[in-house]
């Protein structure tokens, strides 16, 4: 039956692109397997995570951010049994400055963060279907670079935030009128809410583009990397909210798992959050093997044994 249903539609769809994009998209997520890639990510950003944590809030102390809007934005999207978790060292590692930390956080950080982006870029080449013939110490190196921007994009994000408050307060001090001094913040209300989005979407298309190290034949365009760059961010805001709003109102983790409830429900977000960043990149894969002319293997309108 539902070999039948896919050969009626290849027959009577066959010409449309985007019904080809999708079926790329769906057999390079079957072939490339990117739910156990996801499960193998997940690993890793364990190992990773709580080291970049540490690092990224031992900076804090000497930049002009409140810990009180650090924890808002760091927690924000994540469910109540991982801040739960999360809180108590978060609060515990801001309220020091110690250089002994910031020292060997950054240590950590770079050893454990950049070895979980390194098995992230790993993934990706394979989902563009390409051989990295970088050397190793190359790959590291990019790896930490890509750590590194993680870290700033975070710093910044959150610094634009504070001082973009303080500038939308002088300005409406400075027109004191009551229509103008409403729209400039209706405007700066909009531009807060989109801009974690933006920053995103910037990261994850320069992940794609410069990330799986392209042969000079096979580079990817700014534009396709920020498809699967935007496809990634979108799905993974609205996943996140999505996951956090399920763990706090329906789910019983807590009950079932006990004082490991956080940790389990950190281990779904990470792994998640893995899923949609291979996703996105199979997004720009499928879309330059289709609209592009990539193939990787021809387009078939004939079912093959494996699809039974």
């Amino acid at each position: 039956m539902f070999k039948k249903i896919i050969k009626n539609l290849d027959n009577r769809f066959c010409d449309n692109r985007f019904y080809r994009f999708l079926k790329e998209l769906f057999r390079r997520i079957k072939e490339d397997q990117i739910s156990a890639t996801g499960a193998q990510l997940a690993y890793y950003l364990v190992l990773s995570f709580f080291p970049f944590l540490i690092f990224l809030l031992t900076l804090v102390p000497y930049t002009p951010l409140a810990s009180e809007e650090v924890l808002t934005q760091i927690l924000a999207n994540l469910p109540s049994n991982t801040r739960e978790l999360l809180e108590p060292i978060v609060v515990e590692v801001v309220s020091q400055r110690s250089v002994a930390l910031l020292s060997s956080a950054l240590f950590l950080a770079l050893w454990s963060g950049s070895s979980g982006m390194a098995n992230l870029l790993n993934a990706m080449t394979a989902a563009f279907d390409i051989t990295n013939m970088r050397p190793g110490i190359v790959k590291r190196l990019i790896s930490v670079f890509f750590t590194l921007m993680l870290a700033l994009i975070i710093i910044i994000s959150m610094v634009s935030q504070v001082f973009g408050d303080q500038l939308i307060q002088a300005v409406i001090r400075l027109i004191n009128n009551s229509i103008a001094t409403g729209t400039i913040t209706l405007l700066w209300d909009l531009t807060r809410t989109v801009l974690p989005l933006i920053v995103m979407t910037l990261g994850f298309t320069l992940l794609f583009k410069f990330g799986p190290g392209f042969p000079a034949n096979q580079k990817v365009s700014f534009k396709e990397a920020l498809l699967g760059g935007t496809f990634a961010a979108v799905a993974w805001m609205l996943i996140s909210l999505g996951f956090s709003f399920y763990v706090d109102n329906f789910s019983n983790y807590s009950r079932t798992y006990g004082s490991l409830g956080g940790i389990i429900v950190l281990l779904i977000w990470l792994y998640i959050s893995s899923f949609v960043i291979m996703l996105g990149a199979e997004v720009t894969a499928s879309y330059i093997t289709v609209y592009k002319g990539g193939l990787r293997h021809t387009l078939s309108l004939e079912i093959t044994e494996a699809d039974d």
